[in-house]
C-alpha cells in the first residue's frame, strides 16, 4: 500500500500485490486522526478496478492508517494543512521612517499551479 497526492492535491491509497499488480475490490480498514478528536475515525473502503481508494483532500487529518489485516497496517503522518505551504515570498521592503530597529514586511501570494 502507498499513499499518493495526485495533480488535484487529493490523496489516493493504492493497494498493490507482491509483484506490484493492483488489487481490485479489496476491503481496506481506514483510520483517520485529527487534532480535534481524542479517538480515530474508522471507516471501511473498497478499491476500484485499478486498486485505488480516492480519499480526497483530508483537511484537518494529521495521520492516516490503512490495513487489510494486522500485518499489513501502515500509518502515514500528513503534512500540516496550514496556509504557509501554499504561499510564496514576493516582496521585502524596509520602513520609510528612520527607526533603530530594521524590519521586513512580507507580502505573500498564492503559488500558481504548474501544468
Amino acid at each position: 500500500m502507498y499513499l499518493r497526492l495526485n495533480a488535484e492535491r487529493d490523496y489516493e491509497l493504492h493497494v498493490l500485490g507482491k509483484n506490484g499488480e493492483p488489487i481490485a475490490n479489496a476491503k481496506v480498514t481506514l483510520y483517520f486522526d485529527t487534532n480535534m478528536l481524542e479517538y480515530s475515525i474508522k471507516a471501511v473502503g473498497k478499491t476500484n478496478d485499478q486498486g485505488v481508494i480516492r480519499l480526497g483532500k483530508l483537511k484537518g487529518v494529521t495521520s492516516f492508517t490503512a490495513g487489510m489485516f494486522a500485518p499489513t497496517k501502515k500509518t502515514w503522518k500528513l503534512p500540516s494543512q496550514s496556509l504557509i505551504q501554499y504561499l510564496s515570498l514576493i516582496h521585502i521592503s524596509e520602513p520609510t521612517r528612520p527607526l533603530y530597529i530594521s524590519y521586513a514586511v512580507f507580502c505573500l501570494k498564492k503559488k500558481k499551479k504548474k501544468k
